[in-house]
């Protein structure tokens, strides 16, 4: 395809293709909606929510749906940003059923649990689980990256009187 000698420089990043994020949210999606498992006698799905597409429902497959019908409440939820998933929801067998059907999809990265001692970062913002149960949220890691690309780690903040 080219010449012994000739090089090529990218003009933007591979990744940034124009194409490729809609094509994989488009087939991730279409995955998603037609996942299912099951726990014992019940069966789980997927549901994308109306207000955010990134944000997904879990809930139990219900041959009859009323209105008010405490059988069809979300179960837990499901966030997913391109090729990051953040699932909130207790251990335990629809969790596990969940990310054994997933990985019959995808390869998945090593699961972090978010407790106390064991924070993590999703989508740049760290979580961290307080000993109270309460989750701190923050960009720290995020600020000083930024600070230490640009040599900024030892400058003094701005302060303000109150």
């Amino acid at each position: 395809l080219v010449e012994p000698g000739e090089t090529w420089t990218l003009d933007r990043a591979v990744y940034g293709l124009r194409e490729s994020p809609a094509l994989w949210s488009e087939e991730r999606d279409q995955q998603l909606r037609q996942l299912t498992w099951v726990v014992g006698k019940r069966t789980y799905h997927l549901e994308q929510s109306a207000g955010d597409s990134q944000v997904w429902r879990i809930r139990e497959v219900k041959m009859t749906k009323h209105i008010g019908d405490a059988s069809n409440a979300i179960v837990d939820l499901f966030v997913v940003y391109v090729d990051d998933f953040l699932l909130l929801s207790s251990d335990g067998p629809i969790r596990s059923g969940l990310l054994a059907a997933l990985s019959s999809l995808w390869t998945l990265a090593k699961e972090h649990i978010l407790m106390p001692g064991h924070s993590f970062t999703f989508l740049g913002i760290d979580l961290e689980q307080k000993s109270n149960g309460d989750t701190f949220l923050s960009q720290k890691n995020f600020t000083t990256g930024l600070l230490m690309k640009h040599d900024m780690l030892k400058c003094r903040p701005n302060t303000t009187d109150t």
